[in-house]
């Protein structure tokens, strides 16, 4: 899921955002993690993977891409 507190979508990211009514700290004390974006190596790893994907054409790799990222 892309589980975000309030402020830290990112809208030229197109995904299904869901974003709680809380702080970051509400948010890391209610599900025990940090929000989506505030685990940094999670959003360079999707940005870089969907580059690599993208720029080389690799269009049945969106699906595995999908898979990996909706984890949680």
């Amino acid at each position: 899921m892309f589980r975000v507190s309030k402020g830290h979508s990112v809208k030229d990211i197109q995904v299904p955002w869901i974003v709680e009514d809380c702080t970051e700290r509400e948010f890391l004390d209610t599900w025990h993690t940090n929000s989506y974006t505030r685990r940094t190596d999670d959003v360079v790893w999707l940005w870089c993977a969907a580059d690599l994907i993208g720029s080389n054409k690799l269009d049945e790799e969106w699906v595995w891409l999908y898979k990996m990222s909706a984890v949680g």
